[in-house]
């Protein structure tokens, strides 16, 4: 287990890369140069950028918050690992019954390879939640496991939908029932 005292040094070289570092040059060298040429402080692009660093700023204490949290209570790590797969379970489980739906036997290490490079690139992607690329590599590696090509993208592609497009349209439809989101226009 990390020392607590070992992870505030680790605490204080997140928080130095991300204000000293990058944002920090910003701030006390390019945005007084820009200011010198007549490029306004507020708005674009000095403002936005200035507000993109606070929200850094905000992000790495976030960060350092809940690494601080997990390391004083190791049994909110616990709680948080044991969650996490039991999400990845019940999608699995429901994957497996798509391959049930469409009348297509699946092996479980063929099931777990799909689904396991598909969470992969749904991290690592640069694409917001993996769009398009989470779909292609499960496609592929089912595929290259011996699911027919047609019958793998339909179950991806059914996957996808119920998994990801689907609660992405109901967010968007009742995010418009959240009193901060209404139009106070009359």
């Amino acid at each position: 287990m990390m020392d607590v005292d070992e992870n505030r040094g680790r605490e204080e070289r997140m928080r130095i890369c991300a204000v000293k570092g990058n944002s920090g040059t910003e701030e006390e060298v390019l945005f007084p140069l820009l200011s010198e040429k007549g490029v306004p402080m507020q708005g674009c692009p000095v403002g936005a950028l200035t507000a993109e660093h606070a929200r850094g700023r905000a992000l790495v204490k976030e960060l350092a918050d809940a690494v601080h949290t997990f390391l004083t209570n190791p049994r909110w790590m616990v709680y948080s690992l044991l969650v996490g797969l039991f999400l990845h379970i019940l999608n699995l489980a429901g994957l497996y019954i798509l391959f049930l739906a469409f009348q297509q036997p699946v092996q479980l290490g063929t099931l777990v390879s799909g689904f396991g490079m598909g969470v992969v690139f749904y991290v690592v992607t640069i694409l917001p939640q993996g769009v398009g690329t989470v779909l292609g590599i499960m496609t592929l590696v089912f595929n290259s496991m011996g699911i027919p090509k047609a019958n793998a993208l339909v179950i991806t592609l059914t996957f996808r939908g119920l998994n990801f497009w689907l609660p992405v349209l109901c967010g968007f439809l009742l995010i418009r029932s959240l009193s901060r989101f209404k139009s106070t226009s009359g």
